[in-house]
């Protein structure tokens, strides 16, 4: 027998899962908890005989198929979120978050991606150059660029630190020119039919290229930007750090 606690909680499921341009009817809403009921029994017993995960999905997915065969049920169905603890036991899915890395720790791990191998700057402007540059000069580079960019972002960030140096200048060249009453372009349109990126990814590679223009060793690393920016808050408070000094 199911504690009136279980009982409203698959009751409140089961709502859910429910249109709202129709109500069922008191049997088949009986029906459906009796299927719901015999998910929990699943993922219960699953979880004290350790059975198999393709056998616990092939039940699982039973039960769900009679459940969605209701009335007035909608499809896809989901599993209640009541039972989402015994789906992390079973499976061994940890909730807990990944520890953050911080001083010497971060540092070692950076460490890990350094490589020294040659960039691939073929064409393009020096980073001590880009004063130099008009926006048109700044707008044609980026464009010639941005394919041979996306080969090599996922291998030595150099070109990615590059870009994103020049991403920085062109947003101050853009800025000027529509303060001066040059253009009505917005810069997140440029950024998209330009250079086929978003506003949100360009704000992340200009950050990338103010942090590398006073830490230049960041460029020798050999690590997927994506990843590299999942440390994001770290990395602002490392490179403000003496330890920072190593990457000069």
């Amino acid at each position: 027998m199911s504690t009136s606690s279980e009982s409203s909680d698959q009751e409140e499921f089961l709502n859910e899962t429910l249109s709202s341009k129709a109500r069922p009817r008191k049997e088949e809403l009986s029906e459906a908890l009796t299927q719901i009921e015999k998910v929990k029994n699943i993922l219960t017993n699953a979880l004290h005989s350790k059975k198999n995960y393709e056998i616990i999905r092939k039940d699982l997915s039973e039960e769900k198929d009679k459940i969605s065969k209701l009335p007035n049920v909608k499809d896809p169905m989901e599993i209640p979120k009541i039972h989402k603890k015994y789906l992390k036991k079973v499976f061994n899915i940890s909730s807990k978050k990944n520890t953050k890395l911080v001083g010497k720790e971060l540092n070692n791990y950076l460490k890990t991606f350094l490589r020294d191998g040659s960039n691939t700057d073929i064409n393009m402007p020096k980073a001590y150059m880009l004063n130099e540059y008009s926006y048109e000069d700044l707008l044609k580079f980026l464009k010639d660029y941005k394919d041979l960019y996306k080969m090599f972002e996922n291998n030595i960030l150099h070109d990615s630190c590059l870009y994103g140096c020049i991403l920085n200048k062109f947003f101050d060249a853009y800025q000027i020119k529509i303060q001066n009453d040059e253009g009505s372009e917005s810069y997140s349109d440029i950024l998209k039919k330009e250079f086929e990126i978003s506003d949100g990814y360009a704000r992340k590679l200009r950050w990338l290229g103010k942090l590398w223009s006073g830490h230049k060793k960041i460029g020798n690393l050999c690590i997927a930007f994506s990843k590299l920016y999942q440390h994001k808050k770290q990395l602002d408070i490392f490179f403000k750090s003496e330890l920072a000094k190593e990457w000069e």
